[in-house]
């Protein structure tokens, strides 16, 4: 990825974290739940995005919209992840414990 594009991703990614943190003070994250200061969009695994995918209910993201929650249930299981769609590269970003907590 070029240079400039590159600082454009981490732009688009660091405003969606700020909407993140400006709507809520926790976020799921699986089957917890971390603090927004705890948080950091970190590109969703291609092997996720294709079991999320097929999924009969599960709807696109549009690139640049607001961060979607999606819940995740098995019968024995249950949780969430939140995730955003850049515009600047199309790919999925999910809120994931920073490499710092």
């Amino acid at each position: 990825m070029p240079y400039d594009a590159l600082m454009q991703l981490k732009a688009e990614l660091a405003d969606a974290l700020r909407t993140i943190c400006a709507g809520q003070d926790i976020v799921p994250f699986l089957d917890r739940w971390l603090s927004t200061s705890e948080a950091e969009l970190r590109k969703l695994p291609d092997d996720m995005l294709a079991i999320l995918s097929a999924l009969p209910d599960f709807t696109s993201v549009t690139p640049g919209g607001p961060p979607v929650t999606l819940q995740l249930e098995t019968e024995d299981a249950g949780g969430g992840i939140m995730v955003y769609r850049a515009v600047a590269d199309g790919y999925y970003y999910v809120a994931a414990p920073s490499g710092s907590s």
